[in-house]
């Protein structure tokens, strides 16, 4: 808004230094001037510093220059709401879109969880139809096991009566 070309005077880890020499700015002053700015803080906390000199002995303080302090105050008030603003648009921007990012995800797990749930539940149905299958077979080899397991008997019986009525031939027949 105000077309004031900063230069970065040091960039500290915890602070950054700006500067304008005799720039423009008729809200603050029909006359050029210098401006400084360092921007500060912490990780909750942020600083602002704005200095204003027309000459090297000429400071615009609220004592001398009372009209550009306030004006000097008010840019300062209008630059925290901008910054604030968009900080915070951008933060909730971030925020929002994160959240639609993870509730499609959500979804789509879900999806891929219904779809799990399904294919568990036919190899469930799947599982249990072998199981009768297995117990149906079971069964039929039971019988015929048990059919075997007869027919061994008799077999044996009747081997043992042979062998007892060949035994009793030889005796009486010699």
């Amino acid at each position: 808004r105000y077309e004031v070309d900063f230069d970065k005077l040091n960039k500290e880890k915890a602070s950054i230094a700006l500067s304008a020499e005799q720039a423009a700015v008729p809200l603050i002053s029909e006359k050029n001037a210098d401006l400084f700015a360092k921007i500060g803080g912490t990780a909750t906390t942020t600083s602002v510093s704005f200095a204003i000199s027309f000459t090297e002995n000429d400071v615009v303080t609220a004592r001398t220059y009372p009209a550009s302090y306030r004006a000097a105050e008010s840019i300062l008030l209008e630059f925290r709401t901008y910054y604030y603003t968009r900080y915070f648009e951008e933060a909730l921007s971030e925020l929002r879109e994160e959240l639609a990012d993870l509730r499609d995800d959500s979804s789509d797990a879900s999806e891929d969880a219904e779809k799990a749930r399904k294919k568990i539940e036919k190899y469930e149905e799947k599982i249990e139809k072998y199981r009768r299958k297995i117990e149906k077979e079971r069964e039929s080899v039971g019988d015929e096991l048990e059919t075997a397991e007869e027919k061994a008997r008799k077999a044996s019986e009747l081997e043992r009566q042979i062998r007892e009525l060949e035994r009793q031939r030889a005796r009486y027949l010699g």
